[in-house]
């Protein structure tokens, strides 16, 4: 991903999710995002618990005005970061921004054996609405 708040920088996000979601017993792991602008055009979502796969992420930045993912540019009602049911995860010291709907989504279902996300961690992190214009 470029970081510089113009390219699409979706692909390269997304390859980097599917890469940490392996499907192997202990998946997961941390996943930097340094300073920079990286816009998404959509949902940046980890599937849902099933048996056997263990799901632990961390999204980390630089910090808050420093590491921002903007979703200003994403298609109409999509969240900026999603998670399923059953994940473990923690976000810190980043910004989502311009997200279409919800900035950071828990997602509800009904695959593997839990109905709940837990160890769950969020930090030093900023959310912000898109700006809406007048038609």
């Amino acid at each position: 991903a470029k970081g510089d708040g113009v390219t699409d920088d979706t692909a390269a996000f997304l390859a980097c999710r599917d890469f940490m979601q392996t499907n192997s017993a202990y998946r997961g792991g941390r996943i930097y995002i340094p300073k920079g602008v990286y816009i998404l055009k959509q949902t940046w979502a980890f599937t849902q618990y099933a048996a056997e796969l263990v799901h632990n992420i961390t999204l980390f930045g630089d910090g808050p005005q420093a590491s921002v993912l903007d979703f200003t540019t994403a298609t109409v009602d999509s969240d900026g970061v999603s998670f399923g049911k059953g994940t473990h995860f923690a976000i810190e010291d980043l910004s989502i921004a311009g997200a279409r709907r919800d900035g950071i989504s828990l997602v509800a279902g009904t695959v593997g054996s839990s109905d709940y996300s837990q160890q769950c961690r969020i930090k030093n992190v900023r959310v912000t609405l898109p700006v809406h214009g007048t038609v």
